[in-house]
């Protein structure tokens, strides 16, 4: 491939507020790769990012009120001083490397001169390889400080670091927040989005894009500005509108390994990858799709989808939870003892088993004598008839999966009493710098009335990776369960564990997701076949060690299915929080469904009750009976570009009770569409949630989606009262643009695959 690398120097006379007239010169350096075009200007003691340009438009992306390019905090030992150096000045020396043809394009920095002797040991080198087919630049960083220095350490280092022009008011920005938010506009509305990865409640994925909405008459090109670290390393990722509201600053801030020692060093984890980007969230999705196969968390994929994970699990349709106060519809009562035994439990589950008629899923709360969130994690005994309950749902196919934490045990794990949190747990809780442990408190309460405290648990430890493998065998091997949740594994963030016992970096790096997979392959060795384990949210690197994924928490307004659009096929998404079904027609629950379906998850979550509400049964058995009849898409499949309806579509408009007044707005008809691309076949969904009629049309070029041919072969797919599917076949031509009329509450699908095609 050809890289073209220009340099045009310009001298220039910067007189210092001076009268020794001394001179400083600035060299610029340009970078090409592809249309993306960037700029560095060299002057005596930095260098900066001065331009980011699209060659093929002439736009400029990057804002004249420009970010450095990267920047190291550095501690002084002995200290809480904390000092900043950055890119663009304070360095004695800067070269920037001539690169010829592949040869690898770098900038260094050398010698932090305004911060003493010791620190003339610092050095940064950022190296870029270059792919102009692809119009992509993949960065590295690597930092010294010195070994022998004794006086300061390494804390973090924000790396890489931009700001954007405003695209204008029809711009979005993508932040992977749970299944990938898209939010309009970010640099007028302020956009402040910041969190620590890995963290499913937060951020799930490495990728950010800004781009122009293709909704203009001439799309704006944009930026796609992700990381590719395979290993998974902790990480600050941020999107941040300035104040004026005219650029939006995206980021990665790394906390550093052994950040508690002087002469420690940092080098990346994996490459930060700047690619221009014509398209949208999507288009970004697949170019990260494109390279999470090569990341250490990736399964193994078989043209069934994962053989690893049992079969019944990749096809299950629907999850209902129960084990609550057992007295109401509502889903939120688990702190106490009243829920949960087999007696209060099962005719409420086994009833809605019968009525749907599908294998189903059954998420087992306060199975276990111990109050919920509290004598973590001496879980043992179970409650009386628990195993014989457990075998004779799994014979109807009720798949049961039990409740455990991942993560915590408590200070007083014994009712009040320390039993074996001092002696035992102690040793392997995380803990900060002061050597203190991190404790956590929710709303459970002692005997005595005081609060909970929970401490967290080293992942790296041998202590706690043999305690989660002994309960979750033990519910198996015991009990009979096919499957076993681990609570917060997926969804909780790192801490920065300061123990240096546990044999990990203090502070930064890989260690908190490898430590997790050390002990979760374990457990997948050691289960019985056939058996599966889960965890809460979906934070990407614990994927290859999970089954399934609790996505209960994918309720934002601006939500769109990035991460099923990346991982789908590769770990079942499953659930959401309803908490409507005391209203018998609720609109929330039929627009949670509906995004359900589309989205690729396992639908449901539901209590077992709600089969007892008419309009919302009849609804949710239209969603489980089209899940379950294309399942196979879900699981040996892929996402498509989901389809726009087009036409005059309300929008509706709910309280979906995530929290106080959490009000939802879509349009009334949701569409989706999944692929099984070695077979040519794709289905359309598209499901009215609202009470009247719409018609609407999609404009769409069946190419576009693996088809070929003018004429394609489609079956529409309606399920009757019954929950029977009801067929009617048709040819439909390449690009379909005929309208048609959507009943209400009702959901259909169109499977669609060449003319000249068998279909089953």
């Amino acid at each position: 491939m050809n890289h073209r690398l220009v340099f045009s120097v310009v001298m220039s006379l910067l007189l210092f507020g001076n009268s020794s007239g001394f001179a400083q010169s600035t060299i610029e350096t340009t970078i090409d790769a592809g249309d993306l075009v960037l700029k560095f200007t060299r002057s005596d003691d930095g260098a900066s990012l001065t331009s980011i340009v699209d060659k093929a438009t002439g736009r400029e992306l990057l804002a004249e009120d420009r970010a450095a390019f990267f920047e190291c905090v550095l501690r002084k030992t002995g200290t809480q001083e904390d000092v900043s150096i950055t890119s663009e000045t304070g360095w004695t020396q800067v070269e920037i490397d001539a690169a010829e043809g592949d040869k690898p394009f770098a900038v260094r920095w050398s010698g932090a001169k305004n911060l003493g002797p010791e620190a003339a040991a610092i050095r940064v080198k950022a190296s870029a390889s270059l792919d102009s087919s692809k119009s992509r630049i993949s960065w590295d960083l690597a930092v010294e400080t010195g070994e022998d220095q004794k006086t300061w350490a390494l804390r973090r280092v924000a790396f890489p670091q931009v700001a954007l022009a405003d695209l204008g008011a029809e711009s979005e920005l993508l932040f992977p927040s749970a299944a990938g938010e898209v939010k309009r506009n970010p640099c007028a509305k302020k956009a402040n989005y910041a969190g620590l990865y890995p963290g499913g409640w937060s951020l799930s994925m490495q990728l950010m894009a800004y781009y122009g909405s293709d909704s203009q008459a001439k799309a704006v090109p944009g930026l796609y500005f992700s990381m590719h670290d395979p290993l998974g390393a902790t990480k600050t990722i941020s999107a941040k509108a300035r104040s004026d509201g005219r650029s939006l600053v995206l980021k990665f801030d790394h906390p550093a390994e052994d950040m508690d020692r002087a002469g420690n060093g940092f080098s990346l984890s994996g490459r930060a990858v700047w690619q221009l980007l014509r398209g949208d969230w999507f288009d970004a999705a697949m170019i990260y799709r494109e390279w999470v196969a090569e990341a250490e968390w990736y399964p193994q994929l078989a043209p069934e989808g994962r053989a690893d994970t049992p079969q019944w699990m990749r096809e299950l349709p629907v999850w209902i939870i129960s084990g609550l106060d057992g007295k109401t519809g509502e889903r939120w009562g688990l702190y106490g003892k009243a829920g949960g035994s087999p007696e209060a439990v099962m005719p409420d589950v086994e009833r809605f088993a019968e009525t749907v008629g599908v294998p189903v899923g059954f998420h087992w709360y306060n199975w276990h004598e111990i109050p919920f969130n509290d004598d973590y994690p001496h879980y043992f005994p179970a409650k009386p008839g628990f195993a014989e309950a457990v075998a004779r749902l799994q014979e109807k196919d009720i798949y049961v999966m039990p409740y455990m934490n991942g993560r915590l045990w408590d200070s007083h794990d014994r009712g009040v009493e320390d039993f074996q949190f001092t002696s035992v747990a102690l040793p392997a809780a995380a803990k900060d710098e002061a050597g203190q442990p991190f404790f956590e408190t929710y709303r459970s309460k002692q005997a005595d009335g005081e609060t909970v405290r929970l401490a967290v648990m080293c992942p790296f430890t041998a202590i706690w990776q043999e305690k989660i493998c002994e309960t979750v065998l033990r519910l198996m091997n015991q009990c009979g369960t096919k499957g076993v949740y681990i609570d917060q594994v997926a969804a909780a963030k790192p801490v920065l564990c300061f123990d240096r016992s546990h044999g990990h970096p203090t502070g930064g790096g890989n260690w908190w997701v490898s430590g997790y997979r050390q002990g979760l392959e374990k457990i997948r060795k050691d289960m019985p076949s056939g058996h599966m384990i889960t965890t809460e949210c979906n934070a990407e690197p614990f994927i290859r060690e999970f089954d399934g994924y609790l996505t209960w928490h994918w309720q934002s307004q601006d939500q769109q299915p990035v991460f099923p659009a990346v991982y789908g096929g590769s770990i079942q998404m499953f659930g959401r929080a309803y908490r409507g079904e005391l209203n018998d027609d609720d609109l929330a629950t039929r627009m949670k469904a509906s995004q359900q379906l589309v989205y690729g998850e396992q639908i449901g979550w539901f209590h077992p009750r709600i089969i007892d509400q008419k309009e919302n049964a009849a609804f949710i058995k239209q969603i489980i009976a089209l899940r379950w009849h294309l399942r196979r898409y879900f699981y040996a499949g892929r996402m498509a570009r989901p389809p726009k309806p087009l036409g005059e579509i309300p929008i509706v408009r709910a309280d979906w009770r995530w929290k106080p007044d959490w009000w939802v707005e879509h349009p009334a008809v949701y569409t989706g569409a999944w692929r099984l691309p070695d077979e040519n076949k794709v289905v359309f969904f598209a499901v009215n949630v609202s009470s009247r009629p719409i018609t609407c049309r999609a404009a769409l070029d069946l190419a576009d989606y693996g088809l070929k041919g003018e004429e394609m072969q489609a079956t529409h797919l309606a399920v009757d009262e019954t929950m029977n599917i009801t067929k009617t076949s048709s040819t439909v031509p390449r690009r379909p643009d005929h309208p048609l009329t959507i009943p209400e509450k009702t959901a259909w699908a169109w499977e669609v695959h060449d003319r000249g095609q068998h279909h089953q």
